[in-house]
């Protein structure tokens, strides 16, 4: 009697131990990694439709099937030199800007590292067709001062891998060419400012910290500085995952702990 007692116990599900806001207080509180080893299948994706979340009552999440983790491709950079040879080079610690994209025009999918070398501004770009690195001659656009020089990871974009530092730097992976996109003459930054994609345009936020609201900047045509649209939240805490018929802004809220979601639509 004993024995079933125990094994009854031992089916229950953590949701039947804990309260739900419980558990997810503790997973905040725990490092990435760690959650990581927690994933019993690391194969399956999951699909929210936003828009379906406000206007459905009995919203289901997809799920969908990937490729198996053992089939990720393993990169070599032992090929990369540094400005110290007393150490190696050590990815992405020692990389000032990296980014990923796919290249249609040769169907190749391109890893694409610039990194410093002394006084030298060296490129990188690895070919997965190819399985090999390629040295680029392109230059990069000047000046690039100190400040400008930190470590970024790139978003990808219109077949371009996009960095936002002063001004937003553009790598064009089918011309293999830099060039340069102006950000909005009215933008303050407070805070440092985060490049997005929002229903396919570039877009940056930032935080004003000062007046408790999130600025959104959305370049409504590609490359067009003139198009450059603001959009204002009076909160801090969210971040913009999708614009939707020009006025709404689908948001996530990363501190809604005690709620059962974490979406929320702001009607600019």
């Amino acid at each position: 009697m004993e024995k079933s007692m125990n094994q009854q116990k031992q089916k229950k599900s953590i949701n039947e131990i804990l309260p739900v806001e419980l558990i997810q207080r503790i997973l905040l509180r725990l490092p990435a990694k760690h959650l990581g080893r927690m994933r019993k299948d690391s194969t399956k994706a999951y699909v929210v439709h936003l828009e379906e979340v406000f206007n459905c009552d009995n919203y289901q999440v997809n799920e969908y099937g990937t490729h198996s983790p053992d089939s990720e491709k393993r990169i070599s950079y032992s090929c990369m030199g540094h400005r110290s040879k007393r150490r190696k080079f050590k990815f992405p610690r020692d990389a000032s800007l990296y980014g990923f994209g796919y290249d249609a025009s040769r169907e190749d999918y391109l890893v694409v590292v610039v990194w410093k070398d002394r006084n030298c501004q060296l490129l990188k770009c690895f070919s997965l067709r190819t399985n090999s690195w390629i040295n680029l001659d392109a230059a990069l656009p000047n000046p690039l001062g100190l400040i400008e020089w930190r470590r970024a990871r790139g978003l990808f974009l219109n077949g371009s891998i996009h960095w936002l530092l002063s001004s937003i730097l553009v790598f064009d992976l089918k011309k293999r060419s830099f060039s340069k996109i102006s950000l909005p003459e009215q933008l303050i930054m407070h805070d440092p400012a985060t490049i997005v994609t929002l229903e396919g345009c570039l877009a940056l936020y930032s935080r004003d910290y000062v007046k408790g609201k999130t600025h959104i900047w959305v370049m409504k045509e590609y490359k067009v500085n003139s198009s450059w649209t603001l959009y204002v939240i009076p909160c801090l805490q969210f971040e913009p995952l999708c614009l939707s018929n020009g006025s709404d802004i689908i948001v996530l809220d990363p501190i809604s702990v005690s709620r059962s979601f974490k979406f929320a639509k702001y009607n600019v």
